[in-house]
């Protein structure tokens, strides 16, 4: 929390989920246009590519990875904390 504000996340990275369409995709879009490093998390895996190119052609500090939040018990080979 950087001078009393309850919504500075400076320094840490944030993650959408669902961000291929929809809420998740605006809610990134946000991120983006703060400045924030983000994860691009989604199960879509041709929407996320689209939104990751968007986003990168537009300066995008992301990564990305295809996740299913829905299922928290199934372990995703293409998502740990370590890479985020």
């Amino acid at each position: 929390m950087k001078d009393g504000n309850p919504f500075d996340i400076s320094g840490q990275v944030a993650l959408a989920t669902g961000a291929a369409g929809g809420l998740g995709h605006s809610i990134f879009e946000a991120l983006v246009q703060a400045g924030q490093a983000s994860a691009l998390l989604d199960v879509d895996r041709d929407g996320l590519a689209a939104a990751a190119s968007a986003f990168s052609a537009v300066g995008a500090n992301i990564v990305t990875r295809i996740v299913d939040v829905r299922r928290p018990r199934l372990k995703s080979p293409q998502c740990s904390p370590k890479q985020l």
